[in-house]
């Protein structure tokens, strides 16, 4: 669940980049920037449940069980988001 987690958490960040990042002036005017704001905060919200999720997981489970199922996950979904998102397939 941490990796996933992760990912969405790189996913947001990385779209909240791209309007940011944007050249179009239309992306900060009144309309726009309430969906900057939601995917701020999903964002941030993610970085949170990521932590939470990985501490419920340690407590619960052996930490060198969990620290390489985390690891591998996370590696394996950064490569999906980065597949999807940066056009790679």
């Amino acid at each position: 669940m941490t990796g996933m987690q992760c990912a969405i958490s790189n996913s947001l960040f990385k779209w909240l980049g791209e309007l940011v990042t944007s050249s179009r002036s239309e992306l900060f005017s009144a309309e726009y920037v309430w969906v900057t704001v939601i995917i701020f905060a999903g964002a941030i919200y993610s970085i949170f449940a990521q932590v939470v999720f990985l501490n419920a997981a340690i407590a619960n489970y052996s930490q060198v069980e969990v620290i390489v199922t985390y690891q591998v996950t996370m590696i394996i979904l950064f490569m999906v988001c980065a597949l999807v998102l940066l056009d790679e397939v």
